[in-house]
């Protein structure tokens, strides 16, 4: 490996994994914590005890080093508390990120800040609150004062609250046996959390106070101002889902990667959920939107058995967009996405905006055959491999039903989302007859994938693949291949960007060559230099609910040095 190989990679990682916001919030944190450890050793005395004020006494070493402890603490609760509430000001965010402040901090990023500051606060809360009880109720005997004292009771409140939300949020136990909807409500008792937390101290009233007030009048203006009504809305069952496609609002902002809160009245008057938005801008006058929505939940199970009894209104509320990590496609001029399952939604958003414009490649890891069959047309813009994860069974029924449809769109075809949703069966291509013959070498299922992607039947061992073979379902206009078995992320990305690498290369060092003599060959001969540069250019996103594939392929990404971007939805 090439010095320069190793320069450009270590570029690209110090840019993805150096963040400046992360810099900014480490600084306050480090900054926060010295302060209160300074300030606690100003207040000792000659005699090495502190004694200021009722609840602030240490008259032992042991009471001396839980203060330091719990003061300590405090450096991080902070900060914290107002990293948690800036990371959800979405219409702050949604104001910033269109404007230059977006290319320094990834304003797209900010749940993970939350669910980061979140155990941050929790795990210090706890230490904070049980140092306190032990120096107050067991070393002192101030029983009595701890509960009847403003800053005790308002700390036991509290701390109560915080083990509430953060328990229903971050086990996955708790989380099978609550609903969403019970811990989206328990979720919301940071209000009166931070109202108590006002009385513990001066200082602590101030920044709860400040946070609370600030958060409010974001929510406000978000509600007021970044909240569309919808009266067109159609929906679709397809497989395990619903398939929704509506007129975008007159302001509503077409940006590609984004995603939206969805309220449906007829369903719950006071949820919102979370979808990736599709945009459609083929029609410009009257551009369209569309989500995907699995069935996995009380409010998307009940969504779905609304449609198939026809029993859905065309009216709900779309809050947003907001910036999601998919947002960083435009950035680029050559993208790799990675989807499983309901994931394929961004990506979708996505081909629809650059198929035309830009090289895109699409990995889409699904069980789902009647999502193919849907999305067939769009993923066809692009270059798509789909990973067919179900039975033997399924993809041969699937592969079947595909070759079966003769259809084909001219080359300036333009398909909305409305033609979609009134064809139940959407596979557009020529006679099976005219595809062009493929090699008849199988493709041998590897890699890794999450649990919650597992196929419903054993898939084949790599010597019984002999009888699976990939076809390409390829057209005019369409490059789709279709594959029984799971990917090797690592070997699919590296050949994408080989394949592209070559194709490249020549042509590029033909047009320099013309267009500048005083390019020398030997600025061509180091391969190294020239594919630590390729790499420069692409990036990976994927999206999809599944932690061990997300980790598998920021893995595969770091060790090839490509920038990776993640817009992994965990189950509320």
């Amino acid at each position: 490996m090439g010095k320069s190989e190793n320069y450009f990679r270590l570029k690209r990682l110090l840019k993805q994994y150096v963040r400046p916001e992360d810099l900014l919030l480490t600084a306050s944190v480090v900054s926060a914590l010295l302060y209160f450890v300074v300030h606690t050793a100003s207040l000792l005395d000659s005699s090495g005890f502190i004694c200021v004020r009722t609840m602030v006494c240490a008259q032992t070493r042991t009471q001396v080093a839980f203060l330091f402890v719990t003061r300590s603490c405090v450096g991080f609760i902070y900060p914290g508390l107002v990293a948690l509430f800036a990371s959800k000001l979405h219409f702050v965010k949604a104001f910033l990120n269109r404007t230059w402040l977006s290319t320094v901090i990834d304003f797209s990023e900010s749940h993970i800040t939350h669910k980061v500051f979140g155990v941050i606060v929790f795990v210090t809360g706890m230490i904070h609150a049980l140092f306190h009880s032990l120096r107050l109720c067991v070393l002192r005997g101030q029983v009595y004062d701890y509960f009847h004292h403003p800053t005790g009771w308002s700390g036991f409140v509290g701390t109560l609250i915080i083990i509430i939300i953060s328990v229903t949020m971050l086990f996955a136990r708790v989380k099978k046996v609550l609903s969403f909807e019970i811990r989206k409500l328990l979720h919301y008792l940071f209000i009166p959390m931070m109202i108590v937390l006002a009385f513990h101290t001066p200082r602590m009233g101030k920044i709860t106070l400040s946070v609370l007030v600030v958060y409010l009048v974001d929510y406000a203006l978000n509600l007021l101002f970044c909240t569309y009504h919808v009266d067109d809305a159609k929906f679709e069952a397809v497989g395990k889902g619903v398939a929704v496609s509506f007129k975008i609002p007159p302001g509503m902002r077409r940006d590609p990667g984004q995603f939206i809160y969805l309220n449906i009245p007829w369903i719950s008057m006071f949820q919102w959920h979370a979808f990736s938005l599709i945009v459609d801008n083929s029609d410009n006058e009257n551009p369209r939107g569309s989500f995907f929505i699995m069935a996995v939940g009380n409010f998307t199970t009940k969504l779905y058995s609304f449609n198939v009894l026809k029993r859905d209104r065309p009216v709900l509320w779309i809050n947003g967009p907001h910036p999601s990590p998919f947002m960083h496609s435009v950035q680029f001029n050559k993208l790799i996405m990675i989807a499983s399952g309901a994931g394929i939604t961004p990506a979708l958003s996505v081909a629809e905006k650059f198929h035309s414009q830009r090289t895109v490649h699409l990995l889409f890891l699904t069980r789902d055959a009647s999502m193919v069959r849907f999305f067939f047309k769009v993923l066809g813009k692009i270059h798509t491999t789909i990973f067919f994860t179900g039975s033997k069974e399924q993809f041969a029924a699937l592969e079947e039903d595909l070759a079966d449809h003769d259809h084909h769109f001219p080359e300036d075809s333009k398909e909305d989302w409305d033609e979609e949703l009134q064809n139940p069966v959407h596979v557009h291509w020529t006679s099976f007859d005219e595809l062009p013959k493929l090699d008849e070498e199988p493709h041998i299922p590897m890699g890794v994938i999450p649990e919650n992607s597992t196929p419903t039947s054993v898939p084949p061992k790599p010597q019984e693949v002999k009888s699976v073979k990939s076809i390409g379902l390829q057209t005019k206009r369409k490059n789709v291949e279709l594959v029984s078995g799971k990917p090797n992320i690592g070997s699919e990305i590296n050949e994408i960007i080989t394949t592209h690498e070559e194709e490249d290369k020549d042509d590029v060092k033909k047009a320099l060559v013309e267009r500048i003599s005083f390019f020398s060959e030997e600025n061509f001969r180091d391969r190294h230099e020239r594919i630590a540069q390729t790499k420069s250019d692409w990036a990976v996103l994927y999206c999809g609910a599944s932690q061990q594939l997300n980790k598998h392929i920021q893995k595969e990404c770091k060790s090839m040095g490509i920038l990776y971007f993640s817009e992994y939805f965990e189950s509320w």
